[in-house]
C-alpha cells in the first residue's frame, strides 16, 4: 500500500473521529458515515485508527473534488495574492499612509508593518515640494491616465509614477492639492454662511 493512500485515509478517519466527538453529523453524512459506522469509530484509539487506515486505504474510501467550490476558492486565492502584491508594490514605490487608507482601508499599524516587510525606511515628515516642471509632468501624466482622482485605481497611480519617475508620495500630494477647493472660494462660502 502506498504511503500517500494511507495518509489520506488516516486523515479522513481522524477527521471523522473529530466530527463524531464534536457531534458534527452533517459532516459525517457528507463523508458517507451512518450511525453504525459512527458507533464503530467512537471508541477507537489512535493506533487502532492507524491500523484501520492501513486496511482501508484504496479500498473503502472515495475522495472527490468539488470542482465548482475548488475554482471559486482558487479564484479568491489568486485575487488575494494579486491584491497583496499590488499593495506591496505601492508601498515599495513610497505610497503614503493616506493613499493606502483611501485605496485599501489600510490602518496605520498595518501600513507600518507593510513598510517594514518591504524594508522601507520609516516615513517621516512631508516630501520635498516638487518644482514646477515635476508638477507639470505629473499633471500631464494624470491627464493621460484619464481618471477622476476620486475613482483612481492603484494601477492609475502606478501608471503616473511610471510615466513621470516621481515617487507616489509626491504624486499623491500633488493630486490631493489639485482636488482642494481654492482658498478664496472656501473663504467666500464661509463668509456667506456667517451672514
Amino acid at each position: 500500500m502506498a504511503k500517500k493512500e494511507y495518509e489520506l485515509t488516516f486523515a479522513v478517519l481522524r477527521y471523522a473521529a473529530d466530527c463524531l466527538q464534536e457531534g458534527d453529523w452533517p459532516a459525517l453524512r457528507d463523508l458517507g458515515f451512518g450511525p453504525r459506522e459512527a458507533e464503530a469509530l467512537k471508541d477507537l484509539t489512535l493506533s487502532e485508527l492507524g491500523l484501520l487506515a492501513r486496511r482501508l486505504a484504496g479500498h473503502a474510501l472515495k475522495a472527490q473534488l468539488d470542482r465548482p467550490a475548488f475554482w471559486a476558492v482558487m479564484d479568491q486565492v489568486r485575487w488575494e495574492h494579486e491584491h497583496r502584491a499590488l499593495r506591496m508594490e505601492l508601498i515599495r514605490r513610497d505610497a503614503p499612509a493616506e493613499m493606502m487608507q483611501a485605496l485599501f482601508g489600510m490602518g496605520a499599524k498595518e501600513y507600518a508593518a507593510c513598510r517594514r516587510a518591504a524594508e522601507m525606511p520609516p516615513s517621516v515628515g512631508r516630501p520635498p515640494e516638487p518644482d514646477e516642471e515635476t508638477a507639470r509632468k505629473v499633471w500631464l501624466a494624470w491627464q493621460d491616465a484619464g481618471c477622476e482622482p476620486d475613482r483612481a485605481r492603484p494601477d492609475h497611480w502606478l501608471a503616473v509614477a511610471d510615466a513621470t519617475g516621481v515617487p507616489l508620495r509626491v504624486v499623491w500630494r500633488l493630486v490631493q492639492r489639485w482636488l482642494e477647493p481654492p482658498a478664496a472660494a472656501v473663504a467666500g462660502s464661509a463668509a456667506g454662511a456667517g451672514r
